[in-house]
């Protein structure tokens, strides 16, 4: 299958850095601006009782509580970048995991844990994305891990 062998590809070669920190910017100049308003519709959010499949692999999402995240991936299947996604929310904090998302954003969360639905941000925060391969020099996990230093530029930690 063609698309195994790009994906292959895209875990197998190293991107330069200054390649990822034009992507990461161009992502993080997308993410900072968007403000949901009453033209922008939210991905459907396909809620089962331990995993959710949202329907894209950027735009937002509406959660309980008048919230919303927000969130861009980039898959290895095109060869040209490791899985990465990256989410702000309506408080304009920023968070990444290394998880695959193509063409769908799936979320996990362990058996003991309850999803809301509508999900909450706490849920959103607590699901594992899929990933293959986590990399030391990616800035987030499988897991979603708060990164507000990005917001100054991806080699200012």
């Amino acid at each position: 299958m063609i698309c195994g062998i790009v994906y292959y590809r895209g875990y197998s070669e190293s991107l330069d850095l200054a390649n990822r920190k034009d992507i990461i910017n161009t992502c993080l100049e997308k993410l900072s601006s968007f403000k949901p308003d009453t033209n922008a519709s939210p991905l459907c959010v396909d809620i089962h009782d331990h995993s959710a499949a949202v329907m894209g692999s950027h735009g937002f999402v509406k959660l309980a509580d008048n919230k919303w995240i927000y969130f861009a991936g980039y898959s290895s299947d095109f060869g040209s970048w490791r899985d990465l996604v990256l989410a702000i929310d309506q408080d304009r904090n920023l968070y990444a995991c290394n998880g695959h998302i193509c063409p769908t954003l799936h979320l996990y969360w362990p058996k003991s844990h309850t999803v809301s639905n509508p999900l909450t941000l706490s849920d959103f925060l607590m699901s594992r994305v899929e990933s293959h391969v986590c990399y030391p020099d990616s800035p987030g996990t499988a897991k979603w891990t708060q990164v507000n230093y990005l917001l100054n530029g991806p080699t200012s930690r």
